[in-house]
């Protein structure tokens, strides 16, 4: 779940990764097994704009109740 127009991150487990957002929009990043847990983030460049691309319930069920909870105060703004 990022904006058109950019890449996906690929890191293998274990490894660091390095990235730069320079495309406006929300990024949910969420890996496998920890989304499964719940664990996912969100980073917010510039404005929200493609918050209504947004699909949460394409992730499990932790994970769909974390994203839906971080995207609700973004959707206020």
């Amino acid at each position: 779940m990022i904006p058109d127009g950019t890449q996906p991150l690929d890191a293998k487990m274990s490894q660091d990764i390095k990235a730069t957002f320079a495309v406006p929009g929300v990024y949910v990043i969420a890996r496998r097994p920890h989304m499964f847990m719940g664990m996912i983030s969100v980073v917010l460049v510039g404005d929200p704009i493609n918050i209504d691309k947004l699909d949460p319930n394409s992730l499990p069920a932790r994970a769909r109740t974390k994203l839906e909870t971080l995207l609700e105060p973004l959707k206020k703004s």
